[in-house]
């Protein structure tokens, strides 16, 4: 059944020792299972969402290959992924020596096979290299032995269905002596050499990236770069020649040292013809996707026929393409007073959705069968042991004659429903949800998006949504989970169950989601945006942008995820520049034929209580007032934002400023602390029409004010979005992307977030604004600061001290971060004293960040 950073430079450490040639450093300590150690992160390509990940890895020892007495890790994800590599991850955040690597494997004999081919990888600080396959045999423990030295490993699987693992075992121990090295980032542009690591040029122009590190013998280290328009390099130093705006994004620069120990930093770099400030247009995207399903299924004829796939049906009733079937114990309101309605609605709608839309019928139609509704409890024999009293409705299917054949599953309320003698109150949203279900069965067949969870809901409600609306040619309202995504604009794209309660996503397919203790699932989403799965804010948008066929193209090429898949087709530069559109025309609400829904929307979710939607819940973080804008701190002209709400990946801010009534040009400038991340200007004047700047990657971003086009209330938009599109597990689904904006010109106020901008129409009074003093375009050369920090390493539950000499004139922020950049500590400082609580360190390894405008101390600290 289906279930349901720093001023100039960002110094991201990562340590690893690889190879055989360990110079100073020592692995100590005894030999231990490295993959149950504390902070060891586990990541996959897939896991089913009924199975676990954690399963792998929490010291289950299994009597034989075949034990379901507890979890299992299994990538089952249908037919389509049949005989797929899938791979499991381990990573540490510190170096380890690796002696063996072991698993045991699972199978049901059925979807979960006994592998045919497996073996493991490591990380060599610059790309994964093969160690060796690993056996494939059950009831054992398949065993490699090796001498590795790494941070990363991962083992690869596949069978002729999918595979399932019960244990992997990865036994070493730590390595110590072996230490990254800091990177400097130097930018020379002509004959100037600039301790920065950002830049804007103009379209021709040449840059060099000039990185060095503080290492005694830095020739001995390996260098790499990755950029956008897939830039690689092995030298140091590196110079882009006639420069073109699709090479604009993040450049990544990594460093292994002698002893393997890995340093990286990143680059930002903006190109554009123009920095003029000059209102912009969003260009179109090539090539076209566009896709009809027609062109596969162009003359599918009415089945006369029903696939019997279980046993014990005693009552059929066939309308056309559909059936319904149930047994011989149904709750007595099941008649056909709600059966022949039910079927009637469910041929008028998949006949819109199918002769006017072009979508294709399900697999039963497909091949020459009526499409199924069945009765949940009534006696069949697939679900004989279930009571008729039981609640729900799903897509589900059945297993028959070596196949899966999808169908609609219904408990007698939704059927009842549709019985118009039925007094229950929610009868639309009921009899709507019968189609909802319906759809499902229909794109469970199609090829693409595998591990996109959230697209197969909100996919769904888009399709529901469109045959709606166009076949009444009412535009008038969206379903109220449709808010999430506009209320939250900084949760990502491709998220399920949105921003959960510890600050992280729900991956594209519901990871991190699902918890349970003891059989109770445990809530871990917040209210409102925990159904944001269901929007279809972003299919909007892409049939709005690229055209009606773009949705039919993600199920028919996006095999896996929707924004890589369209990636695959239209590139990099252009899907990030498709991520910025979406984020900015979320700001001004520029949505064609649904902008009014959308403000309905905002306007009924704005300012709700968010927090744990219901207990027992994992955590209960503080309530967070619902609002489109972020709350952002000003020190010094400088704009800070809160951290709990910066961008996820693919997520966005909305910075709401009130421009100086005369002013004829306003400018930011823009300060990236996260890699692929972009600033735009955007606002709509008090007719509605809309204006939006030149997007930047980096460095100052303008918009001359048109006279004739001010913006209403005085306020306009500045939209940070992050660009990062490829999902790679935990690391990915935890991160929150920093930055922070200088004002320039123009701007007086920073606007109200609890203001209602978006009602453009209104005259809005902000009488809580806070005042701004813009200061002067600047290059931010960093200032060291003489610091102590120790003990470092240091052991856990234990303070961290911290003594500052030529402490300068303003606060200092000092913040603790997370190897995955998640925040877990912040607080301003004045004096040059100051001691981290306790309670604050685990084992593991975190970045300390202290800075204020202009100074700036990176250190990682190790704690033991």
């Amino acid at each position: 059944m289906k279930l349901i950073r720093l001023r100039v430079f960002f110094i991201s450490i990562s340590c690893m020792v690889l190879g055989l040639g360990l110079l100073s450093a020592q692995a100590t300590g005894a030999t231990v299972n490295l993959a149950r150690i504390t902070g060891v992160q586990v990541s996959t390509s897939f896991v089913s969402g009924w199975e676990s990940l954690a399963a792998i890895n929490d010291g289950f020892e299994p009597s034989s290959s075949t034990d379901r007495s507890h979890s299992i890790y299994g990538n089952w994800n249908g037919e389509g992924d049949y005989g797929k590599y899938n791979w499991v991850e381990y990573a540490w955040d510190t170096p380890c020596h690796i002696v063996s690597a072991s698993v045991y494997w699972f199978t049901d004999y059925a979807g979960l096979a006994k592998p045919t081919v497996a073996y493991i990888e490591y990380w060599d600080g610059m790309e994964w290299v093969q160690v060796s396959n690993i056996g494939t045999e059950l009831n054992k423990y398949n065993t490699i032995y090796t001498d590795i030295n790494g941070s990363k490993i991962r083992l690869y699987m596949k069978s002729e269905t999918s595979t399932g693992i019960i244990e992997f075992k990865v036994m070493g121990n730590r390595i110590t002596g072996c230490e990254p090295d800091a990177i400097n980032t130097y930018i020379i542009d002509g004959t100037s050499r600039t301790k920065i690591n950002y830049a804007s040029v103009k379209t021709g122009e040449n840059i060099t990236f000039n990185p060095t590190v503080t290492a005694p013998n830095p020739s001995s280290g390996r260098w790499r770069w990755k950029g956008p328009d897939n830039f690689t390099s092995t030298a140091q130093t590196v110079t882009l020649k006639n420069l073109q705006p699709h090479q604009s994004g993040t450049y990544t620069i990594t460093y292994v040292n002698a002893c393997g120990a890995t340093s990286s930093a990143i680059y930002h770099l903006t190109v554009a013809d123009n920095f003029d400030g000059s209102a912009y247009s969003w260009p179109a995207y090539t090539p076209t996707i566009n896709y009809n399903f027609r062109q596969e299924f162009p003359d599918l004829e009415m089945p006369t026929e029903n696939l019997i796939d279980t046993e014990g049906i005693a009552y059929t009733q066939n309308d056309r393409w559909w059936t319904f079937h149930m047994g011989n114990r149904p709750k007595s309101v099941i008649t056909e007073m709600a059966i022949t309605p039910m079927l009637q609605r469910m041929n008028e709608d998949f006949a819109y959705i199918r002769d006017v839309m072009g979508w294709p019928p399900d697999k039963r139609v497909k091949r020459g069968y009526r499409s199924a509704i069945y009765l949940l409890g009534s006696g069949m024999a697939f679900d004989a042991s279930t009571d008729s009293t039981q609640l729900g409705g799903w897509q589900g299917s059945i297993y028959h004659k070596g196949e899966n054949w999808p169908m609609v599953y219904l408990s007698y309320y939704p059927v009842y429903c549709f019985d118009p003698s039925c007094p229950y109150t929610d009868k639309d949203y009921q009899t709507g949800g019968v189609v909802h279900e319906g759809i499902h069965s229909v794109l469970a067949d199609l090829p693409g998006c595998r591990n996109a969870a959230w697209f197969h809901e909100g996919g769904n409600t888009w399709l529901q949504q469109e045959m709606e609306s166009r076949r009444s040619n009412n535009y008038g309202s969206m379903g109220f989970l449709n808010a999430g995504s506009y209320i939250a604009p900084f949760m990502p794209i491709e998220c399920y169950s949105g921003w959960l309660q510890d600050g992280s996503f729900g991956g594209p397919s519901a990871e991190g989601v699902n918890m349970y203790d003891g059989g109770q699932q445990i809530c871990t989403w917040r209210n409102l945006l925990g159904g944001v799965q269901y929007s279809n804010a972003f299919p909007v948008f892409l049939a709005n942008t690229l055209g009606d066929g773009s949705v039919p193209w993600v199920w028919r090429y996006c095999e896996t995820r929707v924004l890589e898949g369209i990636a695959d087709t239209i590139g990099n530069e252009q899907i990030r520049r498709l991520i910025m559109e979406y984020r900015a025309k979320q700001a001004v609400v520029d949505m064609k034929n649904w902008t009014n829904s959308i403000k309905v929307l905002l306007n009924n979710s704005f300012g709700t209580g968010i927090g744990a939607e219901w207990s027992p819940y994992w955590k209960n973080p503080s309530t967070w007032s619902a609002t489109p804008y972020v709350k952002t701190v000003y020190q010094n002209g400088t704009l800070i934002p809160e951290q709990r709400t910066t961008p996820g990946w693919s997520g966005g801010n909305q910075i709401p400023l009130r421009v100086d009534a005369q002013a004829d040009e306003i400018s930011l400038e823009f300060i990236p602390l996260g890699e692929n991340m972009s600033l735009q200007l955007c606002y709509r004047t008090r007719q509605g029409e809309i204006v939006y700047s030149q997007p930047v990657f980096c460095g100052e971003c303008k918009l001359k004010m048109d006279p004739n086009k001010r913006p209403s209330n005085d306020v306009v938009f500045a939209v940070v979005s992050n660009l990062n599109y490829v999902y790679e597990g935990e690391v990915t689904r935890k991160a929150h992307y920093d930055y922070r904006i200088n004002i320039k010109k123009g701007i007086t106020h920073l606007a109200s977030i609890d203001k209602r901008w978006f009602n453009w129409e209104n005259d809005i009074v902000d009488q809580t604004a806070i005042p701004v003093s813009p200061t002067a375009i600047q290059n931010f050369v960093v200032e060291e600061m003489d610091a102590k920090i120790y003990p470092n390493p240091l052991v856990a539950d234990t303070p961290l001290k911290i003594e500052l000499k030529n402490i300068p004139n303003t606060p200092i922020m000092v913040e603790v971060s997370s190897v995955n950049g998640q925040c877990i500590y912040k607080q301003t400082i004045q004096s040059g004293e100051f001691t981290l609580p306790n309670e604050l360190f685990s084992n593991g390894m975190y970045i300390l960040t202290l800075n204020n405008s202009n100074h700036i101390i990176t250190k990682k600290i190790i704690v033991q």
